[in-house]
This record gives C-alpha cells, structure tokens and sequence, in this order.
C-alpha cells in the first residue's frame, strides 16, 4: 500500500479547505464521503473514486494535522482490490494516489 506525506506551513483551515477542493476535482466521479474534524488541529477526510481500471471504486483517507506551527499531511489510498485473499490490481488506488499528489504539489499555495 502507498503512502503520500506533505508538509507546509499557513492557515491550518485554508490548507483543509483547499486539500478538499483539489481532492473533489481529481475526476468526475470523486465525492466527498466524509470527515471529522477534531478540535482545531487535526482532520480526516475520506474521498472515493470510480477506477476504470480496476471497474471498482477506491478511497482516499487524507489527515491533516497542525503541530508546533508545521502542517502535515498523509493521504493513503485503499480498495480496489479483485481479490479475496490477497491484493491483486491496485493501479487504481495509486493512480488516485498519484493524481492526489500531483494536484497538490501543483497548486498555488493559497493557505
């Protein structure tokens, strides 16, 4: 299983905000499944996915948290598998993970 951490600094709600916007316009059928934020320095979101690839659908857990004024994140994608017993297939969860990674290394820091 893959795993993207990224760190920043700026306002910790900007940062949720925007993580979850990008998330949100990675492909047409990306939704928003849900989060929790706890207290103002930490929060999950969990976003799912259609994959062509692997005709399933794969989520994306992201946590945000804010400490000693650094913000980090960590996004791990999981499902997709065809597989009972042991994964086989899992170009969708890393495609999204990928897509994830690029849209926020690319995007204007706006937090």
């Amino acid at each position: 299983m893959a795993k993207y951490i990224y760190e920043t600094t700026g306002d910790f709600d900007k940062f949720v905000t925007t993580v979850r916007d990008l998330a949100q316009d990675i492909s047409a059928t990306t939704n928003y499944e849900d989060g929790h934020q706890f207290g103002n320095t930490s929060t999950l979101m969990v976003f799912e996915r259609y994959s062509i690839a692997g005709s399933s659908r794969v989520s994306l857990s992201v946590m945000v948290t804010k400490i000693d004024g650094m913000i980090q994140l960590v996004a791990i994608p999981s499902g997709g598998s065809q597989a009972i017993a042991f994964k086989l297939n899992n170009i969708g969860e890393e495609a999204f993970l990928q897509r994830f990674k690029e849209s926020l290394e690319t995007s204007r820091k706006t937090w």
